[in-house]
């Protein structure tokens, strides 16, 4: 997370972090913040492993991207009551900047599998930890998000272990 690929992949990241960041951590809370950030980055490096085992990547992007997905989370969870002019804006801007990073993505040179990673694990690790918090009878039961984040979890654990011993030669 701390390794660039240059001036500019740098500066997108330094970007996205102050966009989402600064709002999240804020709304969050300091723990809960850095739970998702350090999450969404453990998800975003074993899907990249996964994918891609004799590569290697650099950057905080696929954290970010957890930061993305937590504020998509977070838009949804606040659905009924958030002022629908202030859920378009807020939905606008995270969908303009989840499609600008698609499209990079597609680059030759960009971890694409590290991106998805980071943004399905920020989605869903801060579904489990703030679900409760929003619950009104309409909304999805945090038991349903919690049950569907343990299992993505423990397939990226067993998937991972597997690929682990069978990609690196441990004598």
């Amino acid at each position: 997370m701390l390794l660039h690929g240059g001036i500019i992949h740098l500066f997108m990241n330094m970007w996205m972090q102050l966009r989402f960041g600064i709002y999240l951590e804020r709304k969050f809370g300091t723990p809960q913040f850095v739970a998702i950030y350090v999450l969404s980055a453990f998800g975003a490096t074993l899907l990249s492993c996964l994918l891609s085992p004799n590569s290697i990547s650099v950057g905080a992007s696929g954290a970010l991207l957890g930061l993305l997905g937590a504020n998509l989370c977070e838009i949804l969870l606040t659905w009924n009551t958030t002022d629908p002019a202030i859920r378009k804006s807020m939905l606008t801007q995270s969908l303009i900047w989840l499609a600008m990073i698609f499209f990079i993505s597609l680059g030759s040179s960009v971890d694409g599998a590290a991106h998805f990673g980071g943004f399905v694990t920020g989605f869903l690790v801060s579904g489990v930890l703030f679900s409760k918090s929003y619950e009104t009878d309409d909304q999805r039961k945090p038991l349903a998000i919690a049950v569907i984040s343990g299992a993505i979890f423990v397939i990226y654990a067993v998937v991972g272990c597997a690929l682990f011993w069978t990609v690196v030669d441990v004598k």
